[in-house]
């Protein structure tokens, strides 16, 4: 069985983290939002997910706290499928399949992952300081001088170099 595409709805409005400096707050909570989301398998709040899935075996979702809406067989249309599915995945028979489902919590953010997030948001907002492609500044007046100095992957690397990553460590795989 082969997992063909996942195509996930953003949700009308993320879940909203309290604390940020100035900075860290006037980012777009959608980007940092996205960037936990591509890290770990549970999503807040509630949104819907299509998989698309080919072959027979057990298809079991990716993401945490799924309920399966409809699954859909491909032949001339998406025709419905009349297959049972438990909680531990569905069952599928040798075809393409096209399942839609509600996945993630409406539930209040764990503490870890809101301390991700703010962690996350501090750091991007501090990235974001340094001009584009620069990866040393020095700023001399008179006889005081400041220097600064990031890595070239420091972007690339945020969730990692925050410390975001290690508190999103429980949610990273699905139950």
């Amino acid at each position: 069985m082969i997992l063909l595409k996942q195509i996930e709805t953003p949700p009308a409005a993320y879940k909203a983290v309290t604390g940020l400096s100035t900075a860290a707050a006037a980012l777009d909570a959608g980007v940092v939002w996205q960037r936990i989301e591509n890290w770990i398998a549970y999503r807040w709040p509630m949104r819907t997910v299509v998989w698309m899935v080919e072959g027979s075996g057990l298809f079991v979702p990716p993401l945490a706290d799924w309920s399966i809406d409809t699954i859909e067989k491909a032949g001339k249309t998406w025709e419905e499928a009349d297959l049972g599915y438990s909680v531990t995945g569905i069952w599928l028979e040798g075809a393409t399949y096209r399942v839609r489902a509600q996945v993630g919590s409406d539930d209040d953010l764990p503490a870890a992952v809101a301390e991700a997030y703010r962690r996350l948001a501090e750091y991007m907002a501090e990235v974001d300081c340094m001009p584009a492609g620069v990866t040393r500044v020095t700023e001399t007046v008179g006889q005081l001088s400041s220097s600064m100095s990031r890595a070239a992957t420091s972007k690339a690397q945020a969730l990692q170099m925050s410390g975001a990553a290690d508190l999103l460590r429980p949610w990273r795989t699905a139950p």
